[in-house]
């Protein structure tokens, strides 16, 4: 049940990520507690795939991301980070 003193989520934006690294500003970001989620391009890929995601973080008004050097064979994951405040 929704209270009066609940913290409702609202999503700010989503951005489409391919295997490089990024950043991007947000003045809403620093207005709350910051969250972020990263969701496949393609939801069924090949399971027995080695896959690198990327890492996310959020430092104030600004979300980054970075793929991490690949292992082998790892096939990169490229997909949507969607993010908001809370």
């Amino acid at each position: 049940m929704l209270q009066l003193s609940s913290r409702v989520g609202r999503v700010l934006g989503s951005v489409y990520i391919n295997g490089t690294s990024g950043s991007l500003k947000h003045d809403a970001l620093a207005t709350g507690e910051a969250f972020a989620s990263f969701h496949l391009q393609q939801l069924f890929y090949d399971v027995r795939s080695f896959r690198r995601f990327p890492r996310i973080t959020i430092s104030g008004n600004t979300l980054s991301w970075y793929y991490p050097e690949p292992q082998g064979n790892q096939v990169t994951m490229a997909g949507y980070i969607t993010y908001g405040v809370r």
